[in-house]
């Protein structure tokens, strides 16, 4: 069995693929991609048995609806809270938070931070994959094997 990881980056010139083999007593890197393009990954992923992206593909919900507030004019700043604090609520998602808590880490931002361009194209070749011809198990559109968003 041959499997495909992505690193995916706003860019080709930081991402990367990985294929491994394998086999019944051990697993082998086969190859190794740095700087690919969006033709590369998509060819990767079709070739191979499984495949993961590693993108975000959803903001948090409280992004998305001061986003929505603020294109219709009514966004509202809670006055009696950290703004700080306030603002880590629009930039990270409850996982995110939960990862601060336990180890002390700060994830990347997926709405306010670089990590918002690699999940734009990432939803870009999602769309391109769905439309492939598509034999053997892999990716869904939405990014799970089993329809499910990962």
């Amino acid at each position: 069995m041959r499997t495909i990881g992505v690193d995916l980056a706003a860019e080709p010139t930081g991402t990367a693929i990985a294929s491994i083999e394998w086999l019944p007593e051990q697993a082998t890197v086969s190859g190794l991609v740095i700087g690919a393009d969006d033709g590369q990954v998509i060819d990767a992923v079709l070739g191979a048995d499984k495949a993961g992206i590693d993108s975000p593909l959803r903001w948090p919900m409280s992004f998305v609806e001061f986003g929505t507030a603020h294109r219709d004019g009514h966004v509202s700043i809670p006055a009696d809270v950290d703004s700080r604090r306030w603002r880590r609520t629009l930039a990270y998602r409850a996982t995110d938070e939960a990862v601060r808590q336990l180890t002390g880490l700060i994830p990347l931002s997926a709405a306010a931070d670089r990590i918002a361009h690699p999940a734009m194209r990432c939803v870009g070749l999602l769309v391109h994959l769905a439309r492939q011809p598509r034999s053997s198990g892999g990716i869904s559109p939405t990014g799970g094997t089993d329809g499910h968003p990962t």
